[in-house]
């Protein structure tokens, strides 16, 4: 039996799709399998992964007789691997020759982590390189997906937590690493870069990006209550993710049950009175979204880019901060940055003693 099973699944990736195997082919490591699971594919795919097959005993290939989507894809792949570690690949990325060498190594000698992941690059259609991805992180998992698409672990994992849930599609890896992380609390580390991201208009990272944040969010609703206690010392983390959920149509009183025992000042975040003018500070994109509801109410953006001070925006006076501040008992202030940026506009306002304020969420 192979040592290390390796599912590709692919639907139309006939353009790329030669270098994700080649890819394979070639590594450092040889004692793999490789099974290609064919989505229903209506370009040349299920022409040019016969060939492969052809090529190679090791490679298999499996036709869904009907497109079933990446997560029920994987979970037919895994059924018919035989390894005792298991990773997966995309039809538009590849490998570097060490990586799966690199990988099992680790696994080989750190018995009691479950899985590791390593370092990737992302490059763009024209193989042009664009950035390093983010190191992974623990604690950052909890928020953020920073596995990326380099990683392995053991069978005992599918074995212990289970398939990939066909309902997660476009965040089926996410959830995935997620009940990992719950179930084993780590996820091992390799600081090197073993794989190679294809960042184009054609793969679904950029065509379903509003399916994609909607099924995000669906998901860390999922897990919220371990999440928050995970994160509990991180108020602008948690910050961050109230308003994101607010933003995206959440019930404010579900939210504050959860959110309020671990950031209080919340209960500084008062509905706005639509008798009384506003100062809104930001005079960004946010800023815009507070126009486009209140523009009858504004009298000043405040933002701390000095450049932007002593101009206009919608035709409306942007002022310093410190002079939003001299006007606080005069203007209700209403937040109108990005929710990652909420938490310090806060600790701004709470240290100039301003204790009740909006926000265009709320």
């Amino acid at each position: 039996m192979p040592k290390v099973s390796i599912v590709l699944p692919t639907y139309n990736g006939q353009k790329y799709i030669r270098e994700s195997i080649e890819s394979v082919i070639n590594q450092t490591f040889q004692d793999w399998e490789l099974i290609i699971v064919n989505d229903c594919s209506t370009d040349s795919t299920p022409v040019i992964v016969e060939e492969f097959a052809d090529l190679d005993a090791r490679i298999k290939v499996i036709h869904n007789d009907t497109n079933k989507k990446l997560p029920a894809s994987l979970n037919i792949g895994f059924d018919s691997a035989k390894g005792e570690y298991y990773t997966w690949t995309s039809d538009d990325n590849y490998y570097l020759p060490q990586a799966i060498e690199e990988m099992v190594n680790y696994l080989d000698n750190h018995g009691d982590e479950q899985m590791v992941v390593a370092d990737m690059d992302i490059i763009d259609a024209n193989n042009q390189f664009i950035t390093s991805c983010e190191q992974y992180n623990d604690t950052k998992m909890y928020v953020n997906d920073c596995v990326g698409a380099c990683f392995m672990y053991r069978k005992q994992v599918l074995n212990t937590i289970g398939i990939y849930d066909e309902n997660m599609f476009l965040v089926e890896d996410y959830e995935y690493w997620l009940r990992i992380l719950f179930y084993y609390g780590t996820i091992g580390h390799i600081n090197k870069t073993l794989y190679i991201y294809r960042a184009h208009a054609g793969n679904l990272t950029s065509t379903r990006k509003h399916e994609i944040r909607r099924q995000l969010l669906r998901l860390r609703w999922e897990y919220i209550y371990k999440i928050v206690e995970k994160m509990k010392d991180s108020p602008d983390v948690l910050c961050m993710l109230y308003y994101e959920f607010l933003e995206a149509g959440y019930r404010e009183c579900d939210l504050r049950e959860i959110f309020l025992k671990y950031i209080p000042f919340l209960n500084n975040d008062v509905k706005f009175k639509k008798e009384k003018k506003i100062i809104v500070y930001g005079a960004g994109k946010v800023g815009d979204l507070a126009y486009s509801q209140n523009k009858d109410l504004i009298m000043f953006y405040a933002d701390k880019d000095v450049k932007k001070i002593g101009n206009t925006k919608n035709g409306i006076p942007i002022i310093s901060i410190e002079d939003m501040i001299s006007k606080k008992e005069k203007y209700q202030i209403m937040i109108g940055v990005g929710t990652d940026k909420i938490y310090e506009v806060v600790e701004l306002l709470q240290s100039e003693g301003v204790d009740q304020y909006c926000t265009v969420y709320s």
